[in-house]
């Protein structure tokens, strides 16, 4: 788990990278990506096929952003998880966000052998600033449980 710190140094970096979108714009991912440009980050949608989402010019890999975005998020399985983590080292994006589904104890061992700092065990959205009602209630309903950072 992370700490509120590694979260608020996560999010107050404006360029930001997102794996998991879909074209459809129907999927999580998508929700992830329109958020994050609500939310006033710079996002660079990353699809291996798509020419652009939500109107932004798509890359088809982590690696292919190097010096284009301090952070990513990622939204894929734990297999395409562990093929980003590499992508992500060899393009210097050192911090990245795991979305529940996305982490295995495989992927972050080999994120910790990276040297990647993971946040995991956490949807951004709960972090994202007000966003939708669900995800505030999801927020609260976590720190209720005590399982928020700190």
């Amino acid at each position: 788990m992370a700490s509120q710190a590694q979260i608020d140094a996560f999010l107050a970096e404006r360029r930001v990278a997102l794996l998991g979108a879909s074209r459809s714009g129907k999927r999580f991912g998508a929700t992830v990506l329109r958020s994050l440009i609500r939310a006033g980050h710079e996002a660079r949608p990353v699809h291996p096929e798509a020419e652009t989402l939500e109107g932004l010019p798509c890359v088809p890999s982590l690696s292919a952003l190097a010096g284009q975005a301090e952070t990513a998020v990622l939204v894929v399985p734990p297999a395409q998880t562990l093929k980003a983590l590499e992508d992500a080292a060899s393009a210097g994006i050192r911090r990245l966000w795991l979305q529940p589904g996305a982490e295995s104890p495989a992927v972050l061992a080999r994120a910790e052998e990276l040297g990647l700092e993971a946040i995991h065990g956490h949807c951004i959205l709960m972090f994202l600033g007000e966003g939708a009602w669900i995800h505030r209630a999801h927020r609260r309903i976590e720190g209720w449980l005590g399982r928020l950072p700190e």
